[in-house]
């Protein structure tokens, strides 16, 4: 793993801003990648609280600035999002305070890795955790309302992708989003948007030279 105490970035922000709330006292919002890097390494360089499951979206996916332009239209409006994949959590923390406004729900079948700064933070208001599987018809006897973001970060097997799209996506606004992360051969992406005729192969592989740097993103039409 990289030192990230020599890391540019951490000694030129995280040791500005560790110790203050991502966007106190400023007039701008912090954007996407921002607020991941603040998250991200006040995680890895608190022993207390480190997980090496950490979310990877934007160090060793290239996806937050490209979040950025997709969600930043909806940014201040009280959007519900569910992610399927916890691992660490930090990704909940990272929606929350990026959508202020937000209902952040994220499940997963093991809630083991979670940190506990995150599971502190699932008060069931802003932040909501349920463990289960989200490829079972089953999940939809614990959801309510509609979504307006759906991200599948979930295992990334072809089979519980399709899975889960087939199930939830009765569970998406119109005009929602609802997005494949982490597909892992270009025939398997190839595949989803042929099942997803509205969707499409957003492909950020040559960012990091990252072989599933490979999105599928899906709007529902009314």
């Amino acid at each position: 793993m990289q030192n990230v105490l020599n890391n540019k970035f951490f000694t030129e922000n995280y040791q500005m801003n560790h110790t203050t709330p991502i966007n106190q006292g400023t007039k701008m919002q912090s954007t996407l990648d921002q607020i991941y890097r603040t998250l991200y390494y006040q995680s890895i360089c608190n022993p207390a609280d480190h997980d090496f499951q950490n979310s990877d979206k934007g160090t060793v996916h290239s996806y937050t600035d490209y979040y950025e332009s997709l969600f930043s239209p909806i940014r201040d409006k009280p959007i519900r999002l569910l992610e399927i994949g916890v691992q660490g959590g930090i990704s909940l923390l990272l929606w929350r305070e990026y959508f202020p406004k937000g209902e952040i729900t994220g499940i997963d079948i093991d809630f083991s890795r979670v940190q506990p700064k995150v599971a502190a933070a699932s008060d069931g208001n802003q932040i909501r955790m349920l463990q289960l599987d989200a490829a079972l018809p089953s999940v939809t006897n614990h959801l309510s309302g509609k979504y307006d973001i759906i991200i599948d970060d979930g295992s990334h097997h072809f089979s519980h992708q399709i899975a889960s799209f087939l199930i939830l996506e009765n569970f998406l606004n119109k005009d929602g989003l609802y997005i494949i992360e982490d597909v892992q051969t270009e025939l398997e992406a190839q595949y989803l948007n042929k099942l997803i005729p509205a969707s499409e192969i957003v492909d950020l592989r040559k960012i990091k030279n990252r072989y599933d740097d490979l999105l599928i993103v899906y709007k529902k039409e009314a």
